[in-house]
């Protein structure tokens, strides 16, 4: 199979291009998608060789596709037009990748769009990237405490049967073999009794974010949901009561971290300072690469 990129802007329009063909353009060439730049700053050491090493961050991605028009098609000038609706000036869209099995999407804005002249059949696209990272297409999930069904369709039913049983898994083992540290989560937190100040752990960096103190504490009652966000852009803590969703950011605790996957182990683990049994924790987060 061929190399193929999609491209989806924010309006809804949606355009392939394959290296195997006039979809209606073949993609030519892609740069920047297999690229991992760093920022590295050193600071330079006053009658000393050398510097101090301070640090590096990844730099913005800039990618760039090389279109070829289809030669003699009556609908060249068309299809010519549908790629500026789609690429539109500054406008946002995402790139989804996918090549021998690999499939990885990327957010990205337009830079510019150009050929040499009105009759020429190569097109060059310019897209930044201001999140660096590829991310897997589907995202993961992991379920920790839970309720689990104990039949299944078609069932008899008999007197005093267990419908379920509730799952004692309290810690769990999420290994991010991805290269890429600061992987975000997204953490949901169903209570079906009353639980108070509820908390999730890292246990690798001893690390925690928790909702409620003694002094100032969080209180769940049943079916209340709380979801957490963990993501470098999306930090929030969310509650769900009834069909009222309130941001709590509020109580989260000054020792409190946002924490994310990072490579390795990632044992995650929960408790609360009451009512832990009648929590149900559900993670889901998604894979970030570094190029693809």
């Amino acid at each position: 199979m061929g190399r193929s990129i999609t491209c989806d802007n924010h309006k809804g329009y949606r355009m392939t291009f394959n290296t195997d063909g006039f979809t209606p353009f073949v993609l030519a060439n892609v740069d920047g998608l297999y690229l991992s730049e760093n920022n590295v700053t050193v600071s330079d050491n006053t009658m000393t060789d050398g510097g101090t090493y301070q640090g590096s961050v990844k730099k913005k991605r800039n990618i760039v596709l090389t279109l070829m028009d289809a030669p003699n098609n009556v609908y060249n000038q068309r299809n010519r037009d549908a790629l500026y609706i789609l690429f539109a000036e500054a406008s946002l869209g995402t790139l989804t990748y996918e090549e021998n099995g690999v499939k990885r999407k990327i957010d990205y804005y337009v830079e510019k769009i150009y050929k040499t002249s009105l009759d020429s059949k190569v097109i060059t696209i310019s897209l930044v990237c201001a999140d660096p990272f590829l991310y897997d297409v589907e995202g993961s999930t992991v379920q920790m405490a839970n309720w689990e069904a104990d039949f299944e369709f078609v069932h008899e039913f008999y007197d005093s049967e267990e419908l379920g049983h509730r799952s004692p898994v309290r810690l769990i083992n999420i290994i991010n073999d991805s290269a890429t540290d600061n992987i975000g989560m997204t953490i949901t937190m169903e209570a079906s009794y009353d639980v108070r100040n509820p908390r999730i752990t890292r246990v690798e960096s001893d690390t925690y974010i928790q909702l409620g103190s003694e002094d100032y504490p969080f209180d769940m009652v049943n079916g209340d949901v709380v979801i957490i966000t963990t993501s470098v852009n999306d930090k929030h803590a969310y509650l769900i009561r009834g069909v009222n969703k309130t941001e709590v950011n509020e109580y989260i605790t000054e020792e409190s971290k946002y924490i994310q996957l990072m490579r390795g182990d990632n044992h995650i683990g929960y408790t609360a300072a009451s009512g832990e049994e009648y929590l149900a924790v559900t993670i889901a987060y998604r894979m970030k690469y570094s190029g693809a």
